[in-house]
């Protein structure tokens, strides 16, 4: 070991390597997947353009507060 390096410092740049190493195996093989090179070569164009409307809106304050005198009116009866 050289002087001045610790060996902390020579474990965190061991795990250094290790995990750049590991990420550089993971996009090799990622890279090789048919379904990733589908997804890159996919054309948007041929997407149809869609409108979405909501349907289920929340209800309002006053929707909630009129619910609950309707319920605390049934419960007093």
């Amino acid at each position: 070991m050289s002087a001045g390096v610790s060996e902390v410092t020579l474990r965190g740049i061991h795990h250094w390597l290790h995990a750049r190493e590991k990420s550089q195996t993971s996009a090799k093989m990622s890279d090789s997947n048919p379904v990733n090179q589908e997804v890159q070569n996919f054309d948007k164009k041929c997407l149809k353009k869609t409108n979405t409307a909501e349907k289920n809106t929340l209800p309002t304050k006053e929707d909630i507060e009129q619910e609950k005198k309707a319920c605390g009116a049934q419960g007093s009866k």
